[in-house]
């Protein structure tokens, strides 16, 4: 047995409906329930579905982004029409999706079960793949429009990757600090101190930035321990070496080098850390290396920023893309945790043991939302989405988006900049 639930206007925003929102709790409720329901044998499977928000901005996917089959195998690209491609209890999937891909090709703005349905005629039910066939040549168009969702994708024609990352942090390596350390290095300092060490430990960071926690870690170490500290951004290496020079510090080596290249070439480690950078790198393969990379006994202690954070920012920011997709030229996708759930889940498949996990949120003031802009680009919170928009548009972009800043602050009110993270220590048995 298997339930839908459906979980109405997920945003509202990309089809103009912004007073029509699921709060972070609403959608959080539905989630965690998915997940609890999935969690019990004795339940049926719960799948939660995002219903369509407006013909033009979702539209119609069916045959494409889902499809039905039924008890007897029959394989419908629309649960509400009863035509069939083909049966899998007699053919491999692999033919009957050819069959139906000669018809559903993109999604459309129309829905496919109005189109169709009342030209299904009656008897044998579903239709069988011949019958099937005829009835979209016959009557569902080839030509159509994209709905809006569908044509973000495709006009982002490239992704923001390991070059644009790189680029944009040693474009702010001088501002970093100022900008972020002010407010975020109170985590790092608590995650160090929930740390044991002897003093001979051998120790990799990940994304050591300008050498804050290298540093700190460093220090813990006696002549005996060694820590290793890469980084893709030369100008945030340039400044981790100055820092580690003027405190004296001879026991850490900095490396221009990819973590996980690291990780799997010069492990076992003793502690893997990591601070303010995973989810710039993929949490799965993160945790796999670091878990094959660790001692027995060792530990893996990072902080990451929570998904969609900070939040009010990054909705305005999708906002104004999602109203003119044009003006993103690279698509920015990134894998932060929705939840401290998430991370444990993560943590467990890499077969280590979670020892320490807790939240909270980095809280950034500031009095004007020209202010808040400057934050987000020169701590590197916000600069990769910034480089990814078209320069020539950059401008107009900016002013749209400290007036819908400004309107959604109190009036007199200091602008507050919320970067929710989870922190969390594992061990590897």
């Amino acid at each position: 047995l298997e339930v839908h639930l459906l979980e109405p206007c997920a945003t509202g925003r990309l089809a103009g409906h912004a007073e029509a929102v699921l709060s972070m709790e609403e959608r959080e409720l539905i989630l965690d329930y998915q997940e609890q329901v999935a969690e019990s044998d004795d339940l049926p499977i719960l799948s939660s579905f995002t219903y369509l928000e407006s013909p033009d901005a979702f539209g119609c996917g069916a045959g494409l982004t889902h499809l039905y089959i039924d008890g007897s195998g029959e394989v419908c690209p629309c649960n509400l029409v009863p035509i069939s491609f083909g049966n899998v209890t007699q053919e491999p999937l692999a033919g009957v999706l050819g069959r139906m891909a000669c018809h559903f090709v993109k999604p459309r703005t129309a829905c496919v079960g109005r189109t169709l349905t009342r030209h299904v005629p009656g008897g044998r039910l579903p239709a069988p793949p011949e019958v099937s066939e005829a009835i979209c040549a016959n009557h569902l168009p080839r030509k159509h429009a994209t709905p809006l969702f569908f044509q973000v994708r495709a006009e982002s024609q490239d992704e923001v990757g390991r070059t644009d990352l790189q680029s944009a942090y040693d474009e702010i390596h001088d501002d970093y600090d100022e900008f972020w350390l002010k407010e975020a290095a109170k985590p790092i300092h608590d995650l160090i101190a929930q740390l044991s060490f002897k003093g001979d430990e051998r120790v990799m960071e990940a994304g050591c930035g300008t050498g804050f926690a290298t540093c700190l870690l460093a220090e813990k170490l006696k002549a005996a321990g060694r820590i290793t500290a890469a980084d893709i951004s030369e100008g945030m290496l340039t400044l981790a070496r100055q820092r580690a020079r003027s405190r004296g510090i001879q026991n850490a080596q900095f490396v221009p080098d990819d973590a996980l290249r690291v990780l799997d070439a010069d492990g076992p480690f003793d502690l893997v850390f990591s601070s303010w950078v995973l989810g710039y790198i993929l949490l799965k393969p993160f945790f796999a290396s670091a878990g094959r990379a660790l001692a027995p006994g060792g530990q893996l202690a990072f902080v990451v920023h929570k998904e969609n954070s900070p939040r009010v920012p990054m909705e305005v920011f999708g906002e104004l893309v999602a109203a003119d997709p044009s003006v993103l030229l690279k698509r920015v996708a990134f894998d932060f945790p929705r939840d401290m759930a998430q991370i444990q889940r993560e943590i467990a498949s890499a077969s280590l043991q979670v020892q320490r996990l807790w939240d909270g949120a980095a809280v950034f003031t500031y009095g004007t939302a020209e202010q808040v802009l400057e934050h987000l680009l020169k701590s590197g919170a916000g600069t990769a989405f910034y480089n990814a928009l078209d320069p020539a548009r950059r401008k107009g972009l900016e002013k749209e988006f400290l007036g819908r800043l400004a309107d959604l602050n109190p009036p007199g009110a200091k602008f507050e900049v919320l970067h929710d993270y989870v922190v969390c220590v594992a061990r590897r048995p």
